[in-house]
């Protein structure tokens, strides 16, 4: 119950859903999951079908794009508080 509490209040500091009531947050963070990545560690494929909206709360994520030749193009930086899918 208390990770469903700190869900609910990092919910309160986002922009994701506007201003919602409390109720809507606990709704939202019932269904939430809660995960943690390694350093360098693939959260998803590009090209892929995603199911989830991602809310980083710590760290970064960073956006690669895979080039023909090898290369890795940074395309984005994602800080906590904001979103990608």
């Amino acid at each position: 119950m208390a990770r469903r509490h700190d869900l609910v209040l990092f919910l309160k500091e986002t922009d994701l859903f506007g201003n919602p009531t409390p109720k809507t947050r606990q709704k939202v963070a019932a269904f939430a999951r809660e995960g943690s990545f390694a350093k360098g560690e693939t959260i998803f494929l590009e090209g892929r079908p995603s199911d989830s909206i991602w809310l980083v709360k710590e760290g970064r994520v960073h956006l690669l794009h895979h080039l023909s030749e090898g290369r890795v193009n940074t395309t984005c930086v994602i800080a906590p508080g904001e979103t990608f899918c």
